[in-house]
């Protein structure tokens, strides 16, 4: 799984809750990978707030289990971990916790009776009892599943690559810049010590706005996976965001779009390209004009993915890269699913980052829900390219982030029941000045949590979006319901007899 959380401290930000939680369950698995001593757990759990610290300890347990159970022979029950930590037994046990344990068990060849857990945990028996009475395919609750960080600094050689420049860091996944000796060129190279089938899925895809996979490598003796794809020196929609918030909404244009682009290339060591007709055409646009441009190619490359029988399910800023040129492409197909891979699995490939899921992916991603991940349809991707959308044309997610005081399983539904209840009936009032009311109505129904009422396919909304890029067409196809055009309307059919009959008579008339 990948995910970035939308959960926070009451009073603090989601993405540093999220960053820190990522760093304790790095340095833990770290400190388990790098000897043959048992780490103590509990010099990496966090002094405080109480809500990080709860949700910080619940995730270490899980890999400490896991370590436990699988790979050292040296088992623990969650009442060893309520002794050390007393703070568990102030509330329910995290069902998640409990559920990875009686699965880590299974594994292991350990006797389980999902019998004796009701009885060890009665006060949540209700939810247990369906969580653990059907038999079906295991998915780890584990917020870092594939844990193992992938080793490895710039400077150094990996089979046929020397890495120049870190380009992103992860939790347990790095990309670099990388030199590719055998053909001479540069390729954006991902580390990583997890296996998934995402070079298979993405070898489907030729398309101008997705990222162009070239192939993989495996050293099996490091344990690790080489994914070396299309070099994008422009940055990424959420580096684009981010700099979108220095300047007031009225302020925003084409120009910001580009002015990002440049900062990213100079960052890199490269300068921007020459004035093209293409980077002239995005500085004289608006805003909401740029985010449709955006928008309609992001779709169109979905809906490509999606005729493949691929997809996507972890859209977000950062899986957007740019060119020098300004043009979008789509990255990281790593939790994609593909129905054309043999062996292929939704289960398998679960996963999303929360901030940005549609209400059903959420839904199959939690215990409390029956949903399971192969219900899923294009639309979902709909839902998630829609808060993307909305983000970058407003500066803010639609919803607001969870709070940590419930735990995991309360952030989480949390989240559901406030996306459940559909957009805000304020959302409309979020749009910067001279946008279409239009354009802000069509993202509301990307985010409706009825899937039937989305655009039916990515394709839908990506002839929507380039609609608003045709000001004539657009105001012929969208007019206001108080305009003169939308009452002409109604009045259609007497129209067009009144304009037949009267010509007629009027020459007959003058005949006479």
């Amino acid at each position: 799984m990948s995910n970035e959380g939308t959960c926070r401290e009451p009073s603090g930000d989601a993405t540093l809750s999220w960053e820190a939680l990522a760093n304790h369950v790095e340095a833990f698995v770290n400190a388990w990978e790098s000897g043959d001593d048992v780490p103590a757990l509990a010099d990496f759990v966090p002094e405080g707030p109480a809500a990080i610290r709860v949700l910080v300890l619940a995730e270490l347990i899980k890999v400490d289990l896991e370590y436990r159970w699988l790979h050292r022979n040296q088992p623990r029950l969650i009442e060893d971990y309520i002794t050390d930590f007393p703070e568990l037994a102030r509330g329910s046990i995290p069902c998640d916790v409990i559920y990875e344990e009686y699965h880590l068990r299974k594994q292991a060849g350990d006797n389980v009776n999902p019998r004796d857990y009701l009885e060890r945990f009665a006060e949540q028996k209700e939810e247990l009892g369906r969580i653990l009475g059907v038999e079906s395919p295991y998915v780890t609750t584990a917020l870092f599943a594939g844990r193992k960080k992938a080793k490895v600094d710039v400077g150094e050689q990996l089979d046929d690559f020397d890495l120049l420049v870190q380009l992103g860091k992860w939790a347990f996944a790095s990309v670099f810049l990388a030199r590719q000796r055998s053909m001479q060129r540069l390729v954006a190279l991902k580390v990583s010590a997890e296996r998934s089938d995402e070079p298979q899925a993405l070898a489907q895809l030729d398309h101008p706005y997705i990222v162009r996979v070239f192939d993989q490598r495996v050293l099996d003796d490091r344990d690790l996976r080489l994914l070396y794809m299309q070099y994008i020196p422009g940055g990424t929609l959420h580096t684009v965001i981010d700099r979108m918030k220095q300047f007031p909404l009225a302020e925003r244009s084409g120009r910001t779009l580009l002015e990002a682009v440049d900062q990213a290339l100079e960052e890199r060591g490269e300068l921007p390209p020459a004035a093209s007709g293409l980077r002239r055409r995005l500085a004289a646009m608006t805003w909401p004009e740029v985010v449709c441009w955006l928008g309609s190619r992001l779709a169109s490359a979905l809906d490509y993915a999606h005729r493949q029988g691929v997809l996507h399910r972890d859209l977000k800023p950062a899986n957007v890269l740019l060119t020098a040129e300004g043009q979008p492409k789509l990255a990281d197909f790593n939790v994609s699913f593909s129905s054309k891979v043999e062996g292929a699995s939704p289960v398998a490939y679960f996963g999303g980052s929360l901030a940005y899921m549609s209400v059903e992916q959420l839904e199959a991603f939690s215990l409390a829900h029956d949903r399971t991940p192969d219900s899923l349809d294009q639309r979902s991707d709909v839902y998630s390219l829609g808060v993307l959308l909305w983000e970058l044309l407003t500066g803010r997610r639609p919803y607001p982030d969870a709070s940590l005081e419930n735990g995991w399983s309360g952030a989480l539904d949390q989240i559901i029941s406030v996306r459940q209840a559909g957009p805000p009936a304020t959302l409309l009032d979020q749009l910067p000045p001279g946008c279409p009311r239009s354009l802000g109505e069509l993202l509301r129904n990307c985010l409706d949590p009825d899937p039937m009422k989305r655009p039916a396919t990515a394709g839908d909304l990506a002839r929507e979006l380039a609609l608003f890029l045709q000001p004539a067409s657009e105001s012929l196809l969208r007019t206001p319901p108080k305009s003169w055009r939308q009452r002409i309307r109604r009045f259609t059919l007497p129209a067009v007899m009144l304009l037949a009959i009267v010509p007629n008579l009027l020459a007959a008339w003058f005949n006479y």
